[in-house]
């Protein structure tokens, strides 16, 4: 066969095989096809991240379209979210995820633009509703329910409420406490159980005058389960042994705090009581379940350096130190309940120390390595972060921080999975909007809620009670 004939033959069936002539992708393979689309809102913002899988597209301040770098298959799956999010600026995909249809992908749009903030509730004291709340939950019927204290000057009055807000703002309140000895006063926690009532502790009153765990149905009957000998601190869960677990900051064998188990009756033992050596001391904001079945949280004091631990206990009572904190880059004094992430490992806040001297946000692994994820500067960042993070749906982790003093406003704050933080939301003027227990949820609408100890419709300081805050 002629060499000319044969060259042509061997072209024809290359060609044949490769398709004909989709777009490379920019030095990709045939048949792979562009991705990418529209960009509203960035303006001159800087710091947006793009991501298709483990393709990753930094986009530059100003750009009104995007296209990733990487070409994708005729019939493959694609979804582009956002990796980073730009500095005080939160951006939308839409129709970011589809298949490839043998041509480029030109019809996802990426929407950036501020949040907004809004008041949903404004707390008015005794003996309307009263003050200074506390852990918001959504509840399985949709609505918000949290707890708050009464006003130091009329716990006579009420002694604090477990409180109700629908999704129009509307409050009512679904138990008030009486106080003494009879129920409890300044409720501190609030979870809704397996069995759709609701639980949680006071740091006051019960029969021993260090506070209860209680229950409150949803129509409003509380029952007190148990009086505490010490001081309860924060939260209480729900583990999947349907038990009820906490911590105290002291007490126990040892007067240095404990871990404790509460039994659906009211029938209280004692998990572990810490010894202020290397195990810890003063043990706060509450425990975590993590997927291996066993409670994981922080200590304030101890360690092997004295500035604080992150632990596991079994539920039989066996405890392990994961961390203990150095107290220089590493950060001390944890505040707030962990959090254990998507990729499997324990992230948390301190409210002092780093290397800037002012909180850190870290991340522990299981086996105990620690990374500081974050170290605060005070610079329109926020300092002393206050409580703990929750994990969005997005896969980032949001916070509240304190203002640094007279340097900023306080913050609510978000940060990836790599340690890229942005300030969502600057609170006015007002120091530590979330008291010592911000209660930050994101709810079923994809808005984040929470609540703030000051601020509110009436006039500071005299009469600024708290509120619940919504951020769209």
């Amino acid at each position: 066969m002629p060499r000319l004939l044969v060259t042509a033959l061997l072209a024809a069936v290359l060609s044949a095989a490769c398709g004909g002539g989709g777009s490379d992708g920019g030095g990709g393979t045939a048949n792979a096809y562009h991705i990418g689309g529209t960009i509203t809102g960035l303006s001159s913002a800087t710091g947006l991240v793009l991501a298709n899988g483990i393709d990753t597209l930094t986009v530059p301040a100003g750009a009104t379209s995007f296209s990733m770098p990487t070409a994708v298959a005729n019939g493959a799956a694609y979804d582009v979210t956002v990796r980073i999010h730009p500095t005080a600026l939160n951006c939308t995909v839409i129709s970011g995820a589809g298949t490839v249809t043998g041509a480029d992908v030109a019809s996802i749009s990426v929407h950036c633009g501020p949040g907004t903030e809004s008041v949903l509730y404004s707390f008015k004291g005794a003996p309307a509703d009263g003050a200074y709340p506390n852990s918001l939950i959504q509840a399985s019927d949709g609505d918000l329910y949290g707890v708050a204290g009464g006003d130091t000057s009329n716990l006579s009055v009420i002694p604090g409420v477990v409180f109700k807000i629908s999704s129009t703002g509307t409050e009512s309140v679904l138990y008030a406490f009486k106080g003494g000895t009879t129920d409890g006063a300044d409720p501190i926690s609030l979870i809704q159980a397996s069995d759709g009532n609701f639980y949680g502790m006071t740091d006051q009153g019960g029969t021993n005058g260090f506070g209860t765990v209680f229950k409150v149905t949803p129509g409003g009957s509380e029952t007190v389960l148990y009086s505490f000998a010490d001081l309860p601190f924060f939260s209480l869960i729900q583990a999947s042994d349907g038990n009820f677990y906490g911590v105290t900051a002291q007490g126990g064998m040892n007067g240095l705090g404990t871990v404790f188990k509460v039994t659906p009756d009211g029938s209280e033992s004692l998990v572990y009581s810490f010894s202020g050596g290397a195990d810890g001391a003063s043990p706060a904001g509450g425990l975590i379940e993590a997927g291996d079945g066993n409670l994981y949280g922080v200590t304030r004091h101890g360690g092997a350096y004295g500035l604080g631990t992150v632990f596991k206990v079994t539920p039989g009572g066996t405890e392990t130190v994961l961390y203990s904190f150095g107290g220089m880059n590493d950060g001390f004094n944890p505040v707030g309940a962990l959090i254990q992430a998507s990729d499997g490992n324990f992230y948390g806040t301190t409210s002092y120390g780093g290397p800037n001297g002012i909180g850190t946000v870290f991340r522990v692994t299981p086996g105990g390595a620690e990374t500081v994820l974050y170290s605060f500067r005070a610079m329109n960042d926020g300092a002393q972060p206050v409580g703990g993070l929750i994990q969005a749906s997005d896969g980032d982790l949001y916070g509240v921080a304190g203002g640094g003093g007279a340097y900023t406003a306080s913050v609510l704050f978000r940060i990836t999975l790599a340690g890229e933080e942005s300030v969502l939301y600057s609170f006015p003027s007002l120091p530590y909007p979330g008291g010592l227990n911000p209660g930050l949820i994101q709810a079923r609408d994809g808005n984040l809620y929470g609540t703030s100890h000051v601020g509110g419709t009436r006039a500071f300081p005299a009469a600024d009670l708290g509120i619940v805050f919504e951020f769209n």
